[in-house]
């Protein structure tokens, strides 16, 4: 790491510190700020080694020296199985989301375009280090890149990144993946008929009242199409939905499925799900929010636009603030195109019943709320060993016995930050650490090393 990335980050570590102590932190994770942003380096570096298939020597030197640890390069390759763009940029975007607060608050003054440099530097010289940049690995770095931009310019804070030969030669690449992210591939998918969409959402963990509010829902929606088939008038019925609840309860998970159930039932022609926050709404610039809400919807339109922590959007006591223009572009578009086009807003319980109040338009639009519970301990324990087993893992009896305490734990304490199956994510993501330091130590590791989690693993997790 040379003196310019190092002195970049120990501003940086000095500016976690500051906002903590300012009371800012990460919603949902009790570790520090610093603490997260060495998950963020070792997510961000894995995920760019990823990208020629292969971790280098020099690589996995690099990502040892910025971490303290003694991992090898199969120990890293293994990581990077469970890494994708979304998942980095989604670790990033609690840093990020933290820093441009701060900023906003006065608390630090350029913190986040630091931050944002800071990870482009480190990820150029990480690229750089065998001397034989590809556009994959450059592309990974810039969709990463790319995203935080866009995500800072939500919180109408702008910082651009420098032009250099290396980032022109990204540009097609990086745009290309850029603009696809956003929209599930769901139309690559083989169609599934309503019976099998119905099983689906049966089949989910838990969400008991969730399950029986869409089932309701259904019947109502096909005898409508029923009445519409004999001819028979149609009772108004609003398809908006408000979906409320803690992180990590299914709430894109059900949207995904609503989408599909609407396109089944008539209610949309395409049934595409297109998700969104603030940052993919707002614009930092005047006059560009309601553009590119607009091209958000359009994207959406034939199917279901999903807005994460909508609330955002008029949560700001700033009365220019450019949230409210990206919900008055909505509501306009939701009338303009009610017939092929469904909104679902989700977020917090209390916030979301602020944001219906922030504007009259807004709760007359949405007919129905639904509210997703937390998990138990022995649903978290289910979506545990389904992750485990999508990631080839394995559990001893004792690693099982010592994470369903951890998880009665976090449920019996119920703090701000309990985040339901987002924990179980985050869980997972340490466990993969854990077991790799443990296997550093080994002189030869087997498949069945590589698949086992011990009690070890587990211990002493922190989220």
């Amino acid at each position: 790491m040379n003196n310019s990335i190092q002195s970049r980050l120990a501003k940086i570590q000095l500016d976690c510190k500051l906002l903590e102590k300012s009371g800012l932190g990460i919603k949902d994770e009790k570790q520090k700020l610093c603490n997260h942003l060495s998950f963020c380096m070792f997510k961000f570096l894995t995920y760019l080694a990823s990208a020629s298939g292969k971790t280098t020597p020099a690589q996995t030197q690099y990502i040892n020296e910025c971490m303290n640890g003694k991992l090898t390069s199969t120990q890293i390759d293994y990581f990077a199985r469970s890494l994708s763009s979304s998942n980095v940029c989604d670790s990033m975007r609690k840093l990020f989301a933290v820093f441009a607060r701060g900023d906003m608050d006065g608390i630090t003054k350029l913190g986040s375009k630091n931050l944002l440099s800071f990870f482009d530097e480190l990820g150029k010289e990480f690229i750089a280090l065998d001397f034989n940049e590809e556009d994959i690995e450059i592309a990974y770095l810039y969709i990463v890149i790319f995203h935080m931009n866009q995500f800072l310019e939500g919180y109408c804070i702008n910082y651009s990144i420098p032009n250099n030969s290396m980032q022109k030669s990204a540009d097609n690449l990086t745009q290309k993946i850029a603009d696809s992210e956003p929209v599930q591939p769901e139309e690559k998918e083989e169609e599934q008929s309503l019976e099998e969409l119905m099983k689906k959402l049966g089949d989910l963990v838990g969400l008991a009242g969730v399950k029986q509010d869409i089932e309701g829902l259904t019947n109502l929606l096909k005898v409508r199409k029923r009445r519409k088939e004999e001819g028979l008038s149609i009772p108004s019925v609003s398809m908006h939905m408000v979906f409320t609840g803690n992180p990590g309860t299914g709430k894109t998970t059900v949207a995904r499925l609503v989408a599909k159930i609407y396109k089944q039932l008539g209610v949309v022609s395409k049934g595409q799900l297109v998700e969104v926050d603030r940052s993919g709404l707002v614009s930092g610039y005047v006059g560009q929010t309601a553009l590119k809400t607009k091209e958000v919807c359009d994207k959406a339109k034939g199917g279901l636009l999903f807005i994460d922590e909508a609330y955002t959007l008029t949560g700001s006591e700033n009365k220019n603030d450019f949230g409210i223009e990206a919900v008055n572009t909505l509501l306009k578009y939701m009338e303009d195109y009610r017939d092929d086009f469904v909104v679902i807003v989700a977020g917090y319980t209390k916030e979301m019943e602020d944001f219906l109040d922030s504007n009259p338009g807004l709760k007359s639009r949405f007919g129905k709320v639904i509210e997703f519970a937390d998990y138990s301990a022995d649903e978290l324990m289910k979506i545990l060993e389904f992750n485990c087993d999508k990631n080839d893992l394995q559990m001893t009896e004792d690693a099982k016995d010592t994470a369903r305490k951890f998880f009665e734990k976090r449920i019996e304490e119920k703090t701000k930050n309990f985040a339901n199956a987002r924990d179980v994510r985050n869980y997972v993501d340490r466990i993969l650490t854990n077991q790799a330091n443990r296997l550093s130590h080994y002189e030869n590791i087997s498949k069945n090393d590589l698949m086992t989690v011990e009690k070890e693993d587990v211990e002493n997790i922190v989220i």
